[in-house]
C-alpha cells in the first residue's frame, strides 16, 4: 500500500485534478471547513432574532459546519455515493465535554 493524503479547508484533490492526476489520486479526501455555510447560518439567525449571543456554539458535521470532500476521487476509492456528509450525532465532530456556555475558554 502506498501513501496517501488526507487535505484540509478546502478540497485539495480538485487543485490538482486534470493538471497532476498522479498528486489527486493519493488525496483520499479532505476536511472541509463550511465557513460560508455558518456565516449564512449566522445571518439568517440574525434576521430571526435568535442569534445565542455570549454563548460559543460549535458546529460539526451535523451542522454542516465541516465535512468531507466528495468528489471523484473520494468516490473511486471508498466506492460510496452518499447524498451529503452530515453525520449522525454519533458522527459529529461536536465534543460533549465542553461547556456550552463558554465559562470556559473555548
Amino acid at each position: 500500500m502506498g501513501k496517501y493524503i488526507i487535505g484540509v479547508d478546502s478540497d485539495q484533490a480538485m487543485l490538482f485534478s486534470g493538471s497532476d492526476e498522479a498528486k489527486a489520486n493519493v488525496i483520499l479526501s479532505s476536511v472541509l471547513k463550511n465557513v460560508g455555510d455558518s456565516l449564512v447560518r449566522m445571518a439568517e439567525m440574525e434576521e430571526e432574532g435568535t442569534v445565542p449571543y455570549g454563548k460559543c456554539e460549535f458546529l460539526g458535521l451535523k451542522e454542516n459546519g465541516a465535512g468531507l470532500a466528495d468528489n471523484e476521487y473520494f468516490r473511486r476509492t471508498f466506492r460510496t455515493r452518499s447524498k451529503d456528509n452530515r453525520g449522525e450525532e454519533t458522527g459529529s465532530s461536536r465534543r460533549k465535554d465542553r461547556d456550552p456556555d463558554c465559562s470556559r475558554r473555548c
